[in-house]
This record gives C-alpha cells, sequence and structure tokens, in this order.
C-alpha cells in the first residue's frame, strides 16, 4: 500500500500542465505498445474495443458519483 500512497501524494503536487504531459506521454507509450504489436491488436479488436468501453464507463462513474 505504501507504493500506492506515495503515487498518490505525488499526483497530487501536479497542476494542469503536468497531467497534460503525463496523458500525452501516456498516449505516446499506448502508440508505441500498439505499433509494435500490431497483429495481435488487429486479431483482437472486439476485446479491446469492449475493455475500452468499460474502462469509460467506470472513469464516467467515478466522475459523476
Amino acid at each position: 500500500m505504501g507504493l500506492i500512497k506515495w503515487g498518490m501524494d505525488g499526483l497530487k503536487k501536479f497542476n494542469m500542465w503536468d497531467v497534460s504531459v503525463l496523458k500525452i506521454y501516456l498516449v505516446l507509450i499506448g502508440t508505441l505498445i500498439g505499433a509494435y504489436f500490431a497483429n495481435f491488436f488487429i486479431q483482437n479488436v472486439w476485446t479491446v474495443v469492449a475493455i475500452i468501453v468499460l474502462a469509460l464507463i467506470w472513469l464516467l462513474y467515478r466522475m459523476f458519483k
């Protein structure tokens, strides 16, 4: 639990620009992973779409709770 608390404490120090840079970083890492494993993602596109939709539903639930 110490690692999670450490990460949450670090995120509390972020401002809007820091969060923007973090999101850009994560998108770029995701792009690289997707390019490297392109065949896997093409074969499992509906599984990936389902995971994306479930993640979106979870985030919207947490946002408007």
